[in-house]
């Protein structure tokens, strides 16, 4: 049976970190709705360049300060200094995932330890019969994969 918890908040967004005005990101943002169904999704830290919103340090900084926070609220990560969440936090990558998409496969030997920043992960087990086991849900701040 799955236990039921509250899921943490999720971390802030990347505008929160930097000295961008609201007018400034959600102009960026608005360049997303004019690229063409079908090309790739384009990041807000790449839009604030293209702008001229954010300078190329002042977004690296940005970054890193979020994949801290975001690790900090990772119980696992908890107890490190923030010198070592710094360090981590270089060594870490981000994906997006779309919903639905499964990312995990049991059995397999994946190397890769995963923290959710946003969102809600579904942890289950397939039997003899193909049949889904639900084993946990997974909140923002929580590592799977391990």
């Amino acid at each position: 049976m799955l236990m039921e918890r509250k899921p943490p908040p999720t971390s802030r967004p990347l505008g929160d970190y930097l000295d961008c005005t609201e007018e400034q990101i959600e102009n960026a943002l608005s360049i997303q709705s004019t690229i063409p169904e079908g090309e790739e999704h384009r990041r807000l830290g790449d839009l604030l360049l293209e702008t001229g919103a954010a300078s190329l340090d002042q977004l690296l900084s940005a970054i890193e300060a979020q994949r801290v926070e975001r690790l900090r609220a990772c119980a696992l990560f908890s107890g490190l200094a923030d010198d070592d969440l710094s360090e981590l936090a270089a060594v870490f990558q981000e994906v997006t995932i779309s919903p639905g998409i499964q990312f995990i496969t049991q059995d397999d030997h994946d190397p890769s330890l995963y923290v959710l920043a946003k969102g809600t992960c579904k942890v289950f087990r397939v039997d003899d019969g193909d049949q889904e086991i639900p084993l946990a849900r997974v909140f923002p701040g929580e590592p799977v994969g391990e």
